[in-house]
Formats: structure tokens, C-alpha cells, sequence
């Protein structure tokens, strides 16, 4: 609840952050509480990494191969929901 005096927040996402910060707006409440929305580098219609790294398994560029070999990080993208989200739309494209 904000403070009576408050006419609202102003929420600022970068890249996926945009993306949580639109989501949050649409929950059922929560529009009147935020003022302004403003995304830097938000992929709203998708973003390629995810795509190859389902396909390949290969995320060097982010350091997780160091840690985890390409086909457990294959095979753990195939469940995590984060990854299936950011898929490239048809838009995209």
C-alpha cells in the first residue's frame, strides 16, 4: 500500500527486468500503484540466445560451461521456464 501523499512509482527494467516490471503492472491491483514504466533493452518480441542454447546447449558467452558441460545445459533448458519465455516471437523474425 503506498503512502497517502504518493501518486505513484515509477519502475525502471533493463533487459529482462522490463519484461518482469510490464508483468507485475498487469497483475490485477497493481496498475494504479505504478506511474511510469521505462525499459532500456527490453527483447519484447524475443532474443535469440535462448533459441541456440536450446538448440546447442553452448551459453559460453554467460560463463555457465565452465561449470556445466553443453549437454546438461542443453538438457536443463529444456525445463526452465525463463528460457521457453524469451523464445524469438513470428515478430521477430
Amino acid at each position: 500500500e503506498m503512502h497517502p501523499d504518493a501518486d505513484g512509482v515509477d519502475l525502471v527494467g533493463h533487459s529482462n527486468g522490463g519484461l518482469v516490471a510490464r508483468a507485475y503492472m498487469l497483475l490485477p491491483g497493481q496498475r494504479p500503484l505504478v506511474k511510469r514504466l521505462i525499459t532500456v533493452g527490453t527483447p519484447w518480441l524475443g532474443a535469440p540466445k535462448p533459441l541456440a542454447g536450446l538448440r546447442t546447449g553452448d551459453l559460453n558467452e554467460t560463463g555457465i560451461n565452465i561449470v556445466a558441460p553443453i549437454p546438461a545445459v542443453r538438457k536443463m533448458l529444456q525445463f526452465a521456464p525463463g528460457a521457453h519465455q524469451l523464445l524469438p516471437s513470428k515478430e521477430y523474425f
